[in-house]
């Protein structure tokens, strides 16, 4: 047992660090029912995360959703002191590093079939084997996901002996796995002795008869998993917004669809709506514009650098980067700097285009030569790739901050692996960092 901490938001908020574990106590009848078949105190589990903008986001893993992000104090303001923070308690927890694998299962689909399993093994006593998977595609629950998480980044073993699939809320709070840190509250903080706990092991079997087990099967599989607000609000619909794009931004229904009509038709883009896209969304408030060096050249391999690294969140190197650097480079120029100052880059000098696949996998953006038409004449040039969506490339342009430029996919890369000499290409050659990726922007 621990002593409860319930400390306001705004206190609390400056000591929540990347890669902080976020166990959620049960708000609705089917949650409680989750801890009853589960035999602990928590029914849902998240992941603490800061976007580039510097917003606290909780990313989780939710039913009907799947993997999404949103911002936390809106979470804590809905649930007043039913988030606990936990940290798991490893010497040099690389917090960071488990955000990056979170961030792979966003917009990914919820894994019914693992939490089906994992509920039919606390339930009979069973144990299926469901052998672990590292890849970001697999169909995961909300613990299932931190174990993941954990295990690919930080590389830690949340729970010896068992597989990611088996992992419940509740055993992320093992005390030899994670320090409870504090309950989060909209208001002044509080200190008061926690209530009785719930021990973290599985309900004995006569406690589960069968009238039980067909209840939790009957409301659990098609109604819980690891949620803590239930359906989806009929409020939310109404939360839709256009971009300068012309583009429609609205979160989806609890089946995947657009809430609104706004969102089917989108003549100015011709990248479908999403609640959460896909690629780097970089905001325009981080872009960095291109600039005249002294010699009169112009320094876009620099510029979109530059850009990259705030998506980093590395702002003050970012400044750094732009105040010291300027004129014609390529993106190994670029790469050899970053190496020399401490940074892990990441080059590509053949066009493979599974470099730019695994860019847009990870969202993570990639500094690439592709040329600019001026006059009619293909200019050097480099630009910012951030991801691919729906068969289009998506770029950003350092000589136009603030715009997205799509191309269709076979034809960017013909161009991008078209030899510069001659031709006008951009000779396969790109470059980004392996760091941690910032989360989307909150677009509702």
């Amino acid at each position: 047992m621990h002593l409860a901490r319930h400390v306001g938001y705004a206190e609390a908020r400056p000591q929540i660090h990347d890669g902080d574990i976020l166990l959620w106590k049960p708000a609705t009848i089917i949650g409680r029912l989750i801890c009853w078949a589960t035999g602990q105190a928590y029914s849902h589990a998240s992941m603490a995360a800061y976007d580039p903008d510097g917003r606290l986001r909780n990313v989780e893993m939710i039913q009907h959703k799947g993997g999404k992000s949103e911002p936390l104090s809106a979470q804590v303001q809905k649930y007043p002191g039913r988030c606990e923070v936990w940290r798991p308690n490893r010497p040099l927890y690389d917090g960071p590093a488990a955000v990056v694998p979170m961030l792979w299962l966003l917009g990914q689909p919820y894994g019914w079939l693992d939490f089906c399993l994992i509920a039919v093994q606390r339930l009979l006593g069973l144990r299926i084997r469901r052998p672990n998977s590292n890849s970001p595609t697999w169909l995961r629950f909300c613990s299932e996901s931190i174990a993941y998480a954990l295990r690919v980044g930080p590389k830690i073993v949340c729970c010896p002996g068992k597989d990611d699939s088996e992992v419940s809320p509740g055993d992320l709070a093992d005390p030899r796995f994670a320090d409870y840190q504090f309950a989060l509250f909209p208001d002044a903080a509080v200190e008061e002795p926690a209530p009785v706990a719930i021990h973290n092991t599985p309900l004995a079997m006569h406690h589960t008869p069968l009238g039980f087990l067909l209840l939790f099967v009957a409301l659990a599989v098609p109604f819980a998993g690891c949620d803590v607000d239930g359906p989806w609000p009929a409020e939310n619909q109404q939360k839709c917004w256009q971009d300068q794009n012309g583009r429609w931004h609205c979160p989806k229904d609890q089946h995947g669809h657009s809430c609104c009509p706004q969102a089917i038709q989108n003549p100015k883009s011709k990248i479908q709506n999403e609640a959460v896209p896909g690629y780097a969304d970089v905001p325009t408030s981080i872009e960095q514009a291109n600039w005249t060096a002294p010699n009169g050249a112009g320094s876009c391999m620099w510029a979109a650098s530059t850009t990259m690294l705030r998506w980093f969140g590395q702002y003050e190197l970012a400044d750094w980067w732009f105040q010291n650097h300027g004129g014609g480079a390529t993106a190994e120029d670029a790469a050899a700097e970053a190496t020399r100052i401490g940074l892990h880059p990441l080059v590509c000098t053949d066009g493979d285009p599974a470099f730019l696949d695994w860019c847009d996998a990870t969202r993570r953006p990639a500094a690439i030569h592709y040329p600019w038409l001026l006059g009619g004449a293909a200019r050097c040039h480099a630009v910012l790739f951030v991801g691919f969506e729906n068969g289009y490339a998506v770029l950003r342009d350092d000589n136009g901050p603030g715009k997205e430029t799509l191309v269709e996919r076979s034809h960017f890369l013909a161009v991008w692996r078209r030899p510069w000499s001659g031709s006008g290409g951009g000779d396969g050659r790109a470059w980004t960092l392996l760091a941690t990726p910032a989360i989307p922007r909150p677009w509702r």
